[in-house]
């Protein structure tokens, strides 16, 4: 649940940009407020993966979507290409420093299946903002939750 609530205040910030909606108006101005939403989506989300390498794989493909969106903001913005370059690196190597803090730091250690925890809690969470808010209006649609429903119900039988 934490992780939930971590995505929902993060994406209060960066409206959506970290699951493919993004909101902002087509603007020319460099929006801080979120590449610092990604970039620390980012670092939260490489600290289980020193502990977990099932996690990587979700997370890394994760990160490729979120790295080709900050990448065409980017490119609409009148910010020089050197910031531009540098701006997408730095959130480039937030997943590996999440990693290495938590190898670093002992209380993230420590506290590693609570932090697993909310990361998968901020998948999940984008996992069913993809699902459920496919289109601008975020209309709600009954085949995608008749679709899970279907899926929890033979995953009973796996």
């Amino acid at each position: 649940m934490g992780g939930i609530l971590f995505q929902i205040v993060l994406e209060f910030f960066s409206k959506g940009a970290e699951h493919g909606h993004f909101h902002y108006k087509y603007t020319k101005q460099f929006q801080i407020s979120l590449w610092i939403n990604l970039c620390l989506h980012a670092v939260v989300g490489g600290i289980p993966l020193s502990e977990r390498n099932y996690l990587s794989y979700g997370i890394s493909i994760h990160k490729i979507q979120i790295g080709i969106i900050l990448y065409l903001i980017l490119e609409k913005t009148n910010i020089n290409v050197f910031y531009k370059r540098t701006a997408l690196f730095l959130f480039c190597i937030m997943t590996p420093l999440g990693m290495l803090l938590s190898g670093q730091i002992p209380s993230l250690n420590e506290y590693n299946l609570e932090i697993t925890s909310w990361v998968v809690g901020i998948l999940l969470h984008i996992s069913t903002t993809i699902l459920f808010e496919n289109t601008e209006n975020h209309n709600f649609n009954i085949r995608k939750l008749s679709v899970i429903l279907l899926a929890i119900v033979l995953s009973y039988f796996m």
